[in-house]
Parts: structure tokens; C-alpha cells; sequence
């Protein structure tokens, strides 16, 4: 498996790494909401875009809602500056895939072109199954910034050949890193994903991220490093998927099944 080298972190090597979304949803907020991120010393942060919708878009003349492009440059330099070599996602989950903002959905492409301008932003997440798909990871390939390709299911846990699917289907379609996360209902289900994600380490030429959401599925991210996944999301305050674990308690954990684990 090949790694992938962002700033000074390389994913795919070594102890996962740790992600922690900013989730506050407000310009206000944000700064102290980083600070306290940035003291938990994590990887990478993780902006999540739909959840500062009213920051990101606007009503135009015609009446229909459009992306505040030059809100966002400007917010990301902010961001940038703050965080100084920290490595920067930049997320906007849609509504179908467990995003808060259904109504500005349809501003998506435009979002995450506007996020990609200024480099600010060292990685952006784009879904799989977006029509716009293909228009925006080209336009990341011209600048220069990585795509983890992603694809969420809250409701369920999909077969293991299904999971397998999505995550060469990722690969093939140009993504840096392959994300799948999945919502299980029982301890087979997340043996299910752990198993899948597992063979897919095994013979993939990107990085893997799979992650098992809620309470079942909190050994997926402590476990990180057994089935090939090469980040994890822990929380400092609130959460932004169900079953998070608090950064602090989750840099520990890493660290003990590490020892045990090589």
C-alpha cells in the first residue's frame, strides 16, 4: 500500500493518525473552538463546511441560494493562519450522507471550488456518489490537493463484498485516501466492516479509511491500526458523527493497542 505524505504527516504509516472536525457552526466560536482543538495536539482538523451553511452561502438576485465563494477564502485564510502547519480538511457532508443542510446542497460544487482556491486547504473530502464528482477532483488535481473519496451510511451496515466495491470503486476514480463509514446494528456488523476493510488494506495502492459509527462500532476506532485505517475522529466537544471519542482518551487508546499490536 502506498502512503501519503500531507505537510508532515503521512498517512498509512505507523499509529493512525487523529482527525478532529470543528463543529461550532459559527464565525464567533470558531477561533476559541480551534484553540482547543489545537491543545489536544490532533493531526488533522477537520472543517466541516454544512455545519456553517449560513456563513457559506447566500440568497442571489434571482432567489436562489448560492455559494458566499469569497466568505469561504477568506474563512480558510483565517483558519490557515490559526493553525499554522496543522493539516486542514475541508468537508461539506450533504444532507444524504448524514450533512445538517439539505437546502444548500445544491451550492456543493461551488463550496468545495471556492475551499480549494487560496491553499489553505491541504485535503478535501468529496462523496463518491456526487454527480459533481469527477469536476471537482479535477479541479483538486490542478491545485494541487489531495481527495479522500468518501461514501456514509448512517442507516446500515452494507455486505462486505458491497464495502469492497466502494472502496476499489474510489481508487479507481482517482481518490488519495478511500473513506467508507457505516452504521452497525450489531457486533457481526461491525466484524463485517472490520473484516472488509482489512482485505482492502491488504491489497489497495491508497491509504483506507473505515470506521464503524455509535457504540458499536467505538472498537473500529480504537482498533484502527488492526484493520488498515489510517485515520480516526476524536471529539473535543461536540461530535460530528455518533460515537466519537474524546481526543484525549483516544490518543491514549491508539497508543496502547499500538504496543500491543506490533
Amino acid at each position: 500500500m502506498k502512503t501519503l505524505k500531507v505537510r508532515n504527516i503521512t498517512f498509512g504509516e505507523g499509529i493512525p493518525k487523529i482527525c478532529v472536525p470543528l463543529t461550532c457552526g459559527n464565525e464567533k466560536e470558531l477561533p476559541p473552538e480551534i484553540e482547543r482543538a489545537l491543545q489536544e495536539e490532533p493531526d488533522v482538523l477537520e472543517f466541516r463546511a454544512d455545519l456553517f451553511c449560513n456563513v457559506f452561502t447566500r440568497i442571489c438576485e434571482d432567489g436562489v441560494r448560492c455559494a458566499a465563494s469569497e466568505r469561504i477564502g477568506e474563512l480558510m485564510r483565517r483558519v490557515r493562519e490559526q493553525i499554522g502547519e496543522t493539516v486542514l480538511l475541508f468537508t461539506w457532508r450533504t444532507a444524504p450522507e448524514g450533512g445538517s443542510s439539505p437546502e444548500e446542497d445544491q451550492c456543493y460544487p461551488e463550496i468545495l471550488s471556492a475551499a480549494l482556491t487560496g491553499g489553505a486547504v491541504d485535503l478535501i473530502d468529496i462523496e463518491l456518489r456526487h454527480p459533481e464528482r469527477k469536476r471537482i477532483r479535477e479541479e483538486a488535481r490542478r491545485r494541487g490537493v489531495p481527495v479522500i473519496l468518501s461514501e456514509h451510511d448512517f442507516h446500515r451496515t452494507p455486505g462486505e463484498e458491497e464495502i469492497l466495491r466502494s472502496l476499489k470503486e474510489m481508487e479507481i476514480n482517482g481518490a488519495d485516501i478511500a473513506k467508507i463509514a457505516v452504521m452497525p446494528s450489531s457486533v457481526q456488523d461491525v466484524r463485517r466492516l472490520a473484516h472488509a476493510a482489512k482485505e482492502a488494506f491488504s491489497y489497495a495502492h491508497i491509504p483506507i479509511i473505515a470506521i464503524a459509527m455509535g457504540e458499536y462500532g467505538k472498537e473500529t476506532r480504537i482498533r484502527a491500526e488492526e484493520i488498515g485505517s489510517c485515520l480516526t475522529f476524536g471529539s473535543v466537544g461536540g461530535e460530528s458523527a455518533p460515537g466519537q471519542i474524546p481526543v484525549r482518551e483516544l490518543h491514549k487508546l491508539l497508543l496502547a493497542f499500538h504496543k500491543e499490536f506490533v
